[in-house]
């Protein structure tokens, strides 16, 4: 088997709540490898969001450790990884609303310093069925194309590690059997895919939380 691109050690994050401290995550582990797909499954509150947002660098965590393999980038900053590295899809989707959708997906090639590698834009938008919306604005779109669009702007650079915080939420069930062939696509390309999901997602692994633990 391979090495794992992704280790995460006894992550820890908590929160104070009056005169005790409420956990998040609680000592939670885990690997993903490259090819894998998994699924973060659990109940409101069960530590999807917080692992995801940490993963992107996104949010702060006190306790554990995060191992990826390449390392990342050192000379990135907190928050500012490279997309071809990590890229994030969150539930608020963070579209621009004064770029056009193809200027929304292109972002992460202007912010990197080999914009030029990754996917074309109009083949990603075309391959998630918003390709029809390049020149239009985030705010003409549906919610679920505008979901779409967020996970083209994920996708744009090829990531190593995708994750996606229920990014089939917004759309009907062919177009979330369409995000989700997409979503394998990448995982079978080599790359990790993480994503949380409130239903029931074939995947190779499903990680069962629960109240900041992994119970499967």
């Amino acid at each position: 088997m391979s090495s794992p691109l992704l280790t995460v050690e006894r992550l820890t994050r908590r929160f104070r709540r009056r005169s005790k401290f409420v956990y998040a995550l609680d000592g939670l582990s885990l690997e993903l490898y490259p090819g894998q797909f998994a699924v973060a499954a659990g109940p409101r509150g069960s530590g999807k969001t917080t692992l995801l947002s940490i993963l992107a660098g996104l949010e702060p965590f006190d306790g554990g450790r995060i191992t990826t393999h390449p390392p990342l980038p050192k000379d990135v900053p907190l928050g500012r990884m490279r997309w071809r590295d990590v890229a994030y899809v969150p539930q608020v989707l963070t579209l621009l609303d004064e770029l056009t959708t193809r200027e929304n997906v292109e972002m992460p090639a202007l912010l990197d310093p080999d914009g030029a590698a990754g996917w074309p834009a109009e083949q990603v938008m075309n391959r998630l069925d918003v390709g029809h919306l390049a020149d239009a604005h985030p705010n003409d779109a549906t919610r679920a194309e505008q979901q779409r669009i967020a996970v083209a702007r994920a996708l744009r650079m090829r990531p190593r590690l995708l994750l996606a915080d229920e990014p089939t939420s917004q759309q009907d069930p062919d177009s979330a059997a369409l995000v989700l062939d997409v979503l394998h696509e990448h995982a079978r390309a080599g790359n990790a895919v993480l994503i949380s999901s409130d239903s029931s997602v074939t995947a190779d692994r499903v990680l069962q939380l629960l109240d900041g633990r992994l119970v499967v």
